[in-house]
């Protein structure tokens, strides 16, 4: 019997590109102040109610037919008030930015990166008591990710 392979989260990783085209654009943008991570692709759907043409007595049926792909990245954390003054720019100047999700894993073990292009829709500072500032941030990406499994 196989068992799974669990991804750990220090494996599981956000980056902002520095807003080059080049190669090594990733390479210093670890969002390490981003502890907790989330990936949300939802479906709207255009809701149709179609008559049953062979029976016009019976009950009206409701369907569905896919209408918009939707994803959003939500990453939270702890405010080092240095380090969030790039998001900050990044939501003050609604830059489109390209960012990625690593899966740190080889590719026989599901590996791969996400990258896409989005914008900072959201960002929330909060305390509560003397306790330390904590952040969200969302992003609304446009389009779907590119996956590229990793080597």
């Amino acid at each position: 019997m196989a068992t799974a392979n669990f991804l750990i989260g220090s494996k599981y990783r956000l980056y902002r590109s520095d807003g080059t085209i080049n190669a090594n654009r990733f390479d210093n943008g670890f969002v390490c102040l981003a502890v907790d991570v989330s990936m949300d692709r939802t479906t709207e759907f255009e809701k149709i109610t179609a008559n049953d043409c062979d029976n016009p007595g019976a009950p009206a049926q409701e369907l569905s037919s896919p209408r918009v792909l939707k994803f959003e990245v939500t990453f939270a954390g702890t405010v080092d008030a240095k380090k969030i003054q790039v998001l900050k720019a990044d939501w003050e100047q609604q830059t489109k930015r390209e960012w990625r999700m690593i899966s740190d894993e080889t590719n026989a073990n599901g590996g791969e990166t996400e990258t896409f292009f989005g914008y900072i829709a959201q960002l929330k500072t909060s305390k509560q008591n003397a306790g330390p500032v904590k952040f969200e941030c969302k992003i609304e990406a446009q389009g779907v990710p590119t996956r590229v499994s990793v080597p």
